[in-house]
């Protein structure tokens, strides 16, 4: 089995979230000039920067292939005896697949799942993995969800 995905979720932002957002910079950076936390100042302004020159990246998309050896990202392939488990959970109206590795720096896939139906890539991975299904998003994905990082 093999999709082709986004590395992450792509979301919308309103007016309004930038209203909010840049609201609450300006005030951080206002009283952090009149509390003279110079290196808050900095840290907000740089912050700023980076997170729009974070918008000018495009979202790659990634080739995912399961197979009997293991699952393979963009032909760099993981074998199942590096993996202990796997779960999934609904990010809007994508599917987000996670396959935890049992060693390594990198200790997790993430991916979305395009174009499959995600009961199907379950059953399959099953075969391989065993499903966590009391696993859900951790505390960092969901905050990055929520203010639609």
């Amino acid at each position: 089995m093999q999709w082709d995905a986004l590395e992450r979720p792509t979301v919308e932002r309103g007016n309004v979230w930038y209203a909010i957002v840049g609201l609450a910079a300006l005030v951080a950076a206002v009283w952090s000039i009149l509390t003279a936390a110079w290196t808050l100042t900095i840290v907000i302004i740089l912050s700023g920067a980076m997170y729009f020159q974070h918008l000018k990246l495009h979202v790659l998309s990634r080739r995912i292939v399961i197979q009997k050896e293991g699952i393979a990202i963009n032909d760099v392939c993981t074998p199942w005896e590096q993996c202990s488990g796997f779960w999934m959970y609904q990010h809007g109206e994508h599917t987000m697949l996670h396959i935890e590795k049992s060693r390594g720096w990198d200790r997790e896939i993430a991916t979305l799942i395009e174009g499959q139906d995600h009961r199907e890539v379950a059953m399959l991975l099953s075969e391989f993995l065993p499903y966590q299904s009391t696993r859900r998003e951790n505390v960092l994905d969901s905050i990055i969800r929520i203010c639609k990082l």
